[in-house]
C-alpha cells in the first residue's frame, strides 16, 4: 500500500507493508531513477496506520 508524501520538496513515497514476525512497518521512500531506490526511515506502523493497513484504506 503506497501514497506520494506531498509534504517535501522531493518526491516521496509512504508505503505500509508486513515485515517479519507480522510487524506492519511504515517505510518512507523517494525514487531516485528507475534502478534506486533511497530508503529515508522505516518504524513500526502506529495503531491507526496499522488498521488502515489491514483495511485496505488511503492513509496519509
Amino acid at each position: 500500500m503506497t501514497i506520494e508524501d506531498k509534504d517535501h520538496y522531493e518526491q516521496r513515497f509512504k508505503t505500509l507493508g508486513m515485515g517479519s514476525f507480522l510487524n506492519i512497518l511504515l517505510v518512507v521512500h523517494a525514487e531516485r531513477d528507475e534502478d534506486n531506490i533511497r530508503i529515508i526511515s522505516v518504524r513500526k506502523a502506529d495503531r491507526t496506520e496499522t488498521k488502515q493497513y489491514y483495511k485496505g484504506l488511503n492513509y496519509e
